[in-house]
């Protein structure tokens, strides 16, 4: 507060370390009923819970990212990869996991 106006100097940092990511996968999950769903991103849990019908729940990464996603009820979810849906068939005991 002591310091006179002309002595400030406003430096723009947003520049100087901004670190940009070239987003390559995007996970997308439409939900059609209630279920169980698990989403780490990088080893890191992102979201856990049971979620409703209607409910979408969409993910992004760059090449070097992993996202995990783990479904209790597959039959009431509709997962995309890059806009394409995945195989939900790959479940086991109707648990579908896959890493992205």
């Amino acid at each position: 507060s002591d310091i006179p106006e002309s002595e400030i100097e406003v430096v723009d940092s947003s520049t100087a370390s901004a670190i940009e990511i070239k987003i390559t996968k995007r996970v997308e999950v439409k939900l059609t009923g209630k279920t169980w769903m698990q989403v780490f991103i990088n080893g890191k849990k992102e979201k856990e819970g049971v979620f409703g019908a209607g409910e979408v729940l969409k993910y992004e990464g760059g090449d070097t990212d992993q996202i995990f996603v783990k479904i209790g009820n597959i039959k009431n979810a509709d997962i995309f990869f890059n806009g394409q849906q995945e195989n939900e068939s790959i479940a086991y005991k109707n648990v579908w996991k896959k890493t992205f």
